[in-house]
């Protein structure tokens, strides 16, 4: 007498493979920091950019900022902006995207008016990104200064997790 075949193929057996798995991963799973290379590798960089006084105006000051090195793995990002003075605006992103990244990670805000910001952060767009080589992440910074507003500083912050 003949077999009956399943009639859904989640029903049929696994077929066997004679190739071997890969090992664990090496790396982290506690949210401590991982020595470079391995899963859980943490890397920040903090570059601050100079913006300067409104006049009568006001004042756009623009910059493009290197920020970060990042070794060949995958990643996750999050970066985060603070000014040391009052601003009318500002807007950073990534500029140009390497190949492999998520998104711009684009962050900004048009409302501050002459609201005091000093220790308020913009929150960019978290990212994720895949790198073979050694990949420079650098950013367009857009600092409106309101009129008669002093200059200061934006403290730009990158933080990095390696995936795998």
């Amino acid at each position: 007498m003949k077999k009956a075949k399943p009639k859904h193929p989640e029903d049929q057996p696994a077929p066997s493979s004679s190739t071997s798995t890969i090992g664990p991963i090496i790396g982290v799973v506690d949210g401590s920091d991982a020595a470079p290379g391995e899963v859980g590798e943490f890397l920040t960089a903090d570059v601050e950019f100079a913006y300067g006084a409104g006049g009568a105006g006001g004042l756009v000051t623009t910059g493009q900022i290197p920020l970060i090195n990042m070794p060949p793995g995958d990643w996750d990002f999050t970066i985060s902006a603070t000014f040391s003075t009052t601003i009318g605006s500002a807007l950073f992103y990534l500029n140009p995207k390497p190949i492999g990244m998520s998104n711009i990670m684009i962050g900004g805000d048009g409302n501050f008016g002459t609201m005091a910001v000093e220790g308020v952060a913009i929150i960019g767009q978290s990212a994720r990104g895949s790198f073979s080589v050694t990949t420079l992440l650098s950013f367009f910074v857009e600092v409106f200064q309101v009129a008669n507003g002093a200059g200061g500083n934006m403290d730009l912050v990158i933080d990095a997790r390696r995936r795998r």
